[in-house]
């Protein structure tokens, strides 16, 4: 009995390796899977295949946001860190303005306080807001990150729909958390910026490409440090500055 127990745990021992190895085998072929696919896309992405010329005149700290059909700035857009006119680093943020948000309180809109977040709010009164979700968080862009406002109190609130970082060099199949460099650059929607010579995105190629969203109809505006973000940008409200100092030695 004692050589037939022996022998019965050696094969299931046996069948429990062969099956750790099947998944492992699975999951790395999946993994690799994901990958060229991975690849495939940035390799078949040409809306940067355009020559220009690094302009080094760009730097600092600067919105890009989408204008209306009137010319007035909906404050949809970027945020970016900007080196030598290389985007060091950059956050894409959808704007929703208080007023559109009240709108959605309905009859409960006379119980509105001023001094709690609206989303706060809506939950307490039991109003479902439509706002966007963004995306899941992986990097440090040193600008707003998440779903929430930036004031005091009843304010817009602000949602991050991308993120890209990049201190170094651009690599289309570099991985983090799953995701590559190419996909963080899809998701800024800055990919027709990119220098295939440098390996790097820049600010003025992506304002002179005619495939990049940001070539017309946007608006560009550089910051002259804390002060003047708080005053006169509604995406951020000056915490980049202590942030891109300390994440990228800025210097701001």
């Amino acid at each position: 009995m004692r050589k037939e127990k022996l022998k019965k745990d050696g094969k299931d021992f046996l069948k429990d390796i062969i099956a750790l190895i099947c998944i492992i085998a699975v999951c790395f072929g999946g993994y690799k899977l994901y990958a060229n696919y991975k690849t495939s896309s940035a390799q078949n992405d040409t809306s940067y295949k355009v020559k220009t010329k690094r302009n080094n005149k760009y730097n600092g700290v600067y919105s890009l946001t989408k204008l209306d059909e009137n010319g007035k700035n909906t404050w949809d857009g970027l945020m970016l860190y900007v080196k030598n006119d290389k985007i060091v680093s950059c956050a894409r943020i959808e704007y929703t303005p208080v007023e559109d948000i009240k709108k959605q309180f309905g009859d409960k809109i006379d119980q509105i306080n001023e001094e709690d977040d609206l989303e706060w709010q809506a939950e307490m009164l039991g109003v479902k807001l439509d706002l966007p979700n963004g995306v899941p968080l992986i990097l440090d862009t040193g600008f707003f990150n998440g779903r929430g406002g930036i004031t005091e109190g009843p304010g817009p609130q602000l949602t991050t729909m991308g993120e890209f970082v990049c201190p170094n060099k651009v690599d289309f199949e570099k991985v983090t958390d799953i995701k590559t460099d190419y996909d963080f650059m899809k998701s800024c929607l800055i990919v027709p910026g990119y220098d295939e010579d440098s390996r790097e995105v820049w600010l003025s190629k992506l304002l002179s490409n005619e495939k990049s969203e940001y070539h017309d109809g946007y608006k560009l505006i550089k910051y002259n440090g804390f002060d003047d973000i708080q005053k006169r940008c509604r995406i951020d409200n000056g915490g980049c500055i202590d942030k891109l100092n300390k994440l990228f030695n800025a210097g701001l």
